[in-house]
């Protein structure tokens, strides 16, 4: 019969930072996406602005 094994404190600091490695890894291409990724967001911005203008001169005639 094998004995089980318990992995040791210097093990499991090692699969732990392998683990942060490829979380920030993750984490800084979410973050540069969300960051410089412009997706329209103008284009939503200034349709919204001019619904509001509309929305605004219907409530003041």
């Amino acid at each position: 019969m094998v004995p089980l094994q318990i992995p040791g404190a210097t093990e499991l600091m090692i699969l732990l930072m392998i683990f942060a490695f490829f979380v920030g890894i993750a984490g800084a291409i979410v973050f540069l996406v969300r960051r410089f990724g412009d997706f329209g967001k103008d284009e939503r911005i200034d349709e919204l602005e001019q619904q509001v203008e509309e929305l605004q001169n219907e409530r003041d005639s």
